[in-house]
């Protein structure tokens, strides 16, 4: 319940931000990727690791914002160039388009494995060094 209550807010968050302009979205979706994590290691309330997420992500906005950049232009970038050679109307197009949602479903992933790699990094960045 705590995942849903966590994932209802940050989707407010983020929709009203990208309604706004879609500056702030952006940033709301970066700023708030590792309230997962937080919610799930250290098991927070839903509002407490948002609120540990925004601090956390202070020093790795730009981090996560380019791989998440990165990711869609490696997923978004061959359809694109697919669908401008197909006409809209023929089958190979509805195929292609078939494929790649169910391709970009599964590959979806990518943006939480990326995140999870980042927090990880933060982590381990936090802990003193010790012989």
């Amino acid at each position: 319940m705590p995942y849903a209550i966590l994932s209802f807010f940050v989707g407010i968050a983020i929709t009203l931000g990208l309604i706004f302009l879609v500056i702030p979205g952006i940033i709301f979706s970066v700023r708030y990727a590792f309230s997962e994590f937080d919610l799930l290691f250290n098991q927070s309330k839903p509002l407490d690791a948002m609120r540990n997420s925004w601090n956390e992500t202070k020093n790795y906005i730009w981090v996560i914002l380019g791989g998440y950049v990165v990711i869609t232009l490696v997923f978004y970038a061959p359809y694109y160039l697919f669908t401008l050679l197909l006409d809209e109307s023929s089958v190979s197009y509805w195929i292609l388009d078939t494929a790649s949602n169910i391709v970009y479903s599964v590959l979806g992933a990518l943006y939480t494995i990326f995140t999870f790699r980042v927090y990880g990094l933060t982590k381990l960045q936090d802990k003193p060094l010790s012989n």
